[in-house]
């Protein structure tokens, strides 16, 4: 999927352009990302705090609903989070990623 590849190379412009213009995204700590420009901020904050996105799962598709797995890894290990983005016209209208936890 074209999402997975712009995180594992970390290219903000193709990530963005994936999403549709008035999106969301939750983040960490229940935090919701509204809009390119919020979208934009949370991928560059994405990007500066994991060192690395890698290892995503099959996606999984039902209808508009894609889900995932993946690991990310800061400064204090790896960890594996769910992902889950709901689709519209062929862009992500909403994502969320939780459930992450410390993985070996």
């Amino acid at each position: 999927m074209e999402f997975s590849e712009a995180v594992n190379d970390q290219d903000v412009e193709a990530a963005l352009a994936l999403f549709a213009g008035d999106a969301r995204v939750l983040g960490d700590e229940n935090i919701t990302y509204e809009g390119k420009d919020e979208i934009e901020d949370w991928l560059l904050l994405g990007f500066q705090n994991y060192e690395s996105f890698y290892k995503f799962s099959e996606f999984d598709v039902e209808g508009d609903d894609v889900t995932w797995t993946w690991f990310a890894s800061d400064p204090t290990g790896k960890w594996l989070c769910v992902g889950n983005a709901t689709m519209q016209d062929g862009q992500i209208s909403f994502l969320d990623y939780y459930d992450c936890q410390k993985s070996n």
